[in-house]
């Protein structure tokens, strides 16, 4: 029985799809079904009809037999009558049995045949021998008499020597009908043995078949509830963080599908939360250059103000002053255009975090859709244990009305009570088995349904991530646009202190473009710096959240 188990789950539960293995046992069951019926019904009935047919040839036997008797009999009471008046009118007895009597044994003949056995055949061929030496004597008998005067003596005498063979006839016939009863009885309790073996063979493939079916649902459950209880504690560590987590599954079905679509996502949301991770790494370091150069542009700005002062002070210093305020100039413009530079490629990779924010939060919804989808898979399969249930349900009644109906029969109807009574605890069992798969099936949408809404709440934060991303990015821009500023007024500054050297007038015209100049400067350094600092709080912030992964 093993080994046929065995065999059957190597060729049905190795199949690519759930669906495919249900209904490849569906049609096993049905073959084994109809073989059962062709077993236990139509092979046992042609048996029967055979073995019917030979007992009721038997009864022409016996009447047969009996008609020879009579013929016989006949004969000798025609043949004593003759004997005790003398007078042929009396032989019309013998006449009626002499002309029926070869018709009775070839009767006997044919109503013989090879379907009995040898001792009725024997005992058949001995009664025609008798019969037929029966025959000849009293025909003897008579020929004997007709031919002297002496009728009476004559006649008796022949009846007197008869009466051996008379006895040995009538042995004969009693054998025939004995073995005829013999072959009767013994053909009856064949047919009675064959209908006993016809139900042994009936309730023990209806038990194998069950056996089958409890395996094959046991088998399919087990698969199922093992890939759900495994797909649910991944999905349960990565909600956690917890991104090292694999499914392991080796079904080779839908569920393995599954399994594998889940850990190309997981391994992919870890490369996204990896390069996410090396980009606010490099914001950071990239904001804290921005804070140092702008340090360094408020330092410069006050010693320009410095300066103008003293250009203020002293016309006379004016030329070296504004020579030396041109090359000042001319370098914050190249430190403030390297400032610039430096904040569009931070602007550049705050756009890109907010791209692979989005990303990861699309592939959070494909991955809380594929967990609803398997949800509603579970909920189907809660679906059919429920009817299979249902299923149990109605043959535990069947059981309890043959039950009944057992009962009813008596003694007769015990051994199918004891079938009922199984089916019934087998039903039970079925039941109680849906039961507990209905329970396990709630458990698994209870934590599909945990799964789902924790992929929400991650798209939703996500979403706010991006979202203060993208005002990073605001905030660069800013940043680029100051800067940008601040390079457009070193070139006025550089231009205004070349042209110094034309006059004094022009100098004081200058000296006063450039403190406004200086003021704008370092106005415009202090945004820098707040703006700085705020985008260095978000690069931190941002980190702190993809620390809390495990990748």
């Amino acid at each position: 029985m093993h080994g046929t188990l065995t065999t059957l789950q190597d060729k049905y539960f190795k199949q690519k799809t759930i669906s495919r293995r249900i209904w490849s046992m569906v049609f096993l069951l049905g073959a084994i079904i109809a073989v059962q019926i062709f077993v236990a019904v139509a092979l046992p009935r042609v048996i029967f009809e055979r073995e019917r047919g030979v007992i009721d040839s038997l009864q022409p036997i016996i009447l047969t037999t009996t008609d020879l008797r009579y013929d016989v009999l006949s004969m000798i009471a025609g043949v004593a009558q003759y004997g005790v008046t003398g007078k042929s009118s009396e032989l019309s007895l013998y006449r009626t049995g002499l002309s029926g009597l070869p018709l009775d044994i070839a009767r006997l003949h044919s109503v013989a045949g090879p379907a009995h056995n040898a001792n009725l055949q024997k005992s058949i061929a001995a009664l025609s021998e008798a019969a037929q030496e029966e025959y000849g004597t009293i025909q003897d008998i008579v020929s004997g008499a007709n031919l002297n005067n002496h009728v009476q003596s004559q006649v008796a005498a022949g009846i007197a020597a008869e009466h051996t063979e008379l006895a040995k006839f009538l042995d004969a016939q009693r054998d025939v009908i004995q073995a005829v009863n013999a072959e009767r009885d013994t053909r009856e309790r064949q047919v009675s043995a064959l209908m006993l073996a016809q139900l042994i063979l009936l309730v023990t493939s209806s038990l194998i078949v069950a056996g089958i079916a409890f395996f094959v649902a046991k088998k399919n459950v087990d698969i199922v509830s093992n890939a759900a209880r495994e797909l649910s504690a991944v999905s349960n560590s990565i909600a956690a963080g917890d991104f090292t987590s694999r499914v392991d599954l080796k079904s080779q079905d839908e569920l393995e599908t599954l399994g594998d679509a889940l850990n190309d996502m997981v391994s992919r949301l870890g490369s996204s939360l990896q390069q996410v991770q090396f980009t606010v790494n490099e914001s950071t370091v990239a904001v804290m250059q921005i804070a140092t150069t702008a340090q360094e542009q408020e330092r410069m700005t006050t010693q320009q103000s410095v300066a103008i002062s003293e250009i203020s002070q002293t016309i006379q210093e004016l030329n070296s002053s504004s020579q030396n305020t041109a090359s000042q100039a001319e370098s914050i413009s190249s430190k403030s255009q390297e400032s610039a530079d430096i904040a569009r490629r931070g602007r550049a990779d705050v756009e890109t975090n907010v791209s692979m924010m989005l990303a990861l939060r699309d592939r959070f919804r494909s991955t809380s859709d594929r967990i609803a989808h398997l949800s509603e898979q579970i909920a189907q399969i809660g679906t059919i244990t429920r009817t299979v249930g249902d299923f149990a349900a109605q043959t535990n009644l069947l059981a309890l009305n043959a039950a009944v109906e057992a009962a009813r029969a008596g003694e007769q109807g015990r051994g199918f009570a004891v079938v009922a009574s199984e089916i019934r605890k087998l039903a039970d069992q079925s039941k109680s088995a849906t039961e507990r798969i209905d329970v396990l099936t709630r458990e698994v949408q209870r934590a599909s349904g945990e799964s789902v809404m924790a992929m929400i709440e991650g798209s939703r934060n996500v979403d706010e991530n991006a979202t203060h991303a993208a005002q990073t990015g605001q905030a660069i821009a800013e940043i680029i646009e100051t800067l940008q500023h601040t390079v457009d007024s070193m070139q006025e500054i550089t231009l205004a202190a070349k042209q110094q050297s034309h006059g004094i007038e022009q100098v004081t015209q200058s000296i006063t473009g450039i403190n406004a100049a200086m003021r704008e400067a370092v106005s415009a350094s202090g945004q820098t710096q707040e703006a700085t600092q705020r985008l260095n709080d978000l690069s931190l912030g941002l980190k702190h959240m993809v620390a809390a992964y495990r990748i």
